[in-house]
């Protein structure tokens, strides 16, 4: 991961902090198949990558507790894999705040201010 990648997720991270979220963070690749040692299949590239993503908050930021990894492989592209560039623009980790862990956020919120 490239110190700007590691710069962003840290800053993702601080603001997340902020509101207690529990979050998911999603490895995707493109559909070119990839059959190495370490990776038999997209399935485990894609996870790889998003567990790479989650040691590296837990390292900077996070608790552990808060976060789950994800692996979707190719099967959950943004765009068509016609050309390199959409390949690339498939090859990504997205973060996904839980909707629930909002929704308890904003609970616990009013039940604080209420009082």
């Amino acid at each position: 991961m490239t110190s700007v990648g590691n710069d962003l997720i840290k800053q993702v991270f601080d603001f997340l902090q902020q509101f207690n979220y529990n979050v998911k963070i999603e490895g995707h690749t493109d559909n070119s198949p990839i059959r190495i040692e370490q990776f038999p299949s997209n399935w485990e590239f894609s996870a790889a990558r998003a567990a790479e993503v989650a040691r590296e908050l837990v390292e900077a930021v996070s608790s552990p507790t808060q976060l789950s990894v994800e692996g979707f492989a190719q099967y959950r592209p943004k765009v068509p894999n016609y050309s390199r560039q959409a390949r690339t623009t498939n090859r990504r980790i997205e973060i996904v705040c839980q909707r629930g862990s909002v929704r308890k956020h904003m609970v616990d919120v009013l039940r604080r201010n209420s009082k």
